[in-house]
């Protein structure tokens, strides 16, 4: 497993070459890397759960197919980064700036969004069942797919102002369930 300071070393060594920092599949869980600047780091497939990453800034950066569990992602510069496949379950991205971020496909399952920004987003068939999205900024997000059932979205959304399919699921969308179908 990586620490701190390996990571540190990591992406100062090849911002030095100018180089994409590389911590593809690195086993990150538990790490604190609490403010850190990881913008445009390569993060794919890496071990994220339950690592702190509070007010760090991940702007641009290669998270796709990455673990990110139960992890503190408060404050977080996530706009422009690549999330595709993400699984973010459980995880805490209070004010997280996610403008332009490709979460098509992420799994946010009781993720807590409250007050994020997810303007301009892509949220194609991203799984956001009982994902807390109150105070959220979802203005101009493509939800094309997405899985919104028995997530909680802010008052006064208006789908509008969203661009989505007839395959999106809302909260207020119930499974129609008939009496024969039912299974006791």
């Amino acid at each position: 497993m990586m620490t701190r300071a390996d990571v540190e070393r990591i992406v100062k060594e090849a911002r030095e070459k100018s180089e994409l920092p590389d911590l593809s599949q690195a086993d990150l869980r538990g790490v604190d890397l609490n403010r850190m600047n990881l913008s445009n780091v390569n993060l794919r497939g890496a071990h994220l759960s339950r690592a702190d990453l509070g007010q760090a800034d991940l702007s641009g950066a290669y998270l796709s197919g990455a673990d990110l569990r139960w992890a503190n992602l408060n404050g977080v510069d996530l706009g422009g980064a690549h999330l595709r496949q993400t699984d973010l379950r459980e995880a805490d991205l209070h004010q997280v700036n996610l403008r332009w971020a490709d979460l098509s496909e992420a799994y946010f399952r009781g993720a807590h969004l409250t007050g994020v920004d997810l303007s301009g987003a892509y949220l194609g068939r991203a799984y956001m069942r009982g994902a807390d999205l109150s105070e959220a900024n979802l203005s101009g997000a493509n939800l094309t797919g997405a899985d919104l059932t028995d997530a909680i979205l802010p008052n006064g959304f208006d789908p509008n102002l969203v661009t989505y399919d007839k395959t999106t699921k809302w909260p207020w969308q119930k499974d129609k369930i008939t009496e024969g179908e039912r299974s006791e």
